[in-house]
């Protein structure tokens, strides 16, 4: 015969469930950066194939949807001809190999070659500086406009 569930019992799952369904996502409050399909998934700015998540961005808008960026110069291009997009940016890093918030990295501007040729990279931590290596924060970056891509 099967037992029925008390009543105290009843609730307590009832809650247990909602709780696992208000924690159980791994994105932060606001909406984090979605999976992207690397070999598959095209650049919101370019259109180029996205070939490599270590150089990639994402625009999370406010309504949750994601805009997929191939590298952070097609990103910061992206922003400065939408100026009233509402949303979080973020990008991964070539250092630590993770998503972050895009304010929250530094930028090495010249370090790598990139495929759109904006040679900017993210880093979890400031990017060692050389010759003809820039060292940025996204507020920099965002102050001096959407970069060129450099020819040649």
């Amino acid at each position: 015969m099967r037992r029925r569930l008390s009543r105290r019992e009843l609730l307590a799952a009832t809650g247990a469930v909602l709780l696992l369904t208000a924690c159980g996502g791994r994105e932060p409050r606001g909406g984090g950066p979605k999976p992207v399909a690397i070999g598959m998934e095209e650049c919101a700015w370019c259109r180029m194939r996205i070939d490599e998540e270590r150089l990639a961005a994402q625009f999370v808008a406010a309504d949750g949807r994601a805009s997929s960026f191939g590298e952070v110069g097609c990103l910061l291009a992206w922003i400065a001809a939408n100026p009233g997009a509402a949303g979080t940016p973020f990008v991964h890093t070539v250092d630590a190999g993770e998503w972050r918030p895009a304010s929250e990295a530094q930028y090495a501007a010249g370090a790598e070659r990139t495929p759109m040729r904006f040679d900017l990279t993210a880093h979890a931590t400031p990017p060692p500086s050389g010759e003809g290596i820039i060292v940025e924060s996204w507020d920099e970056l965002r102050r001096k406009g959407a970069p060129h891509a450099r020819q040649g």
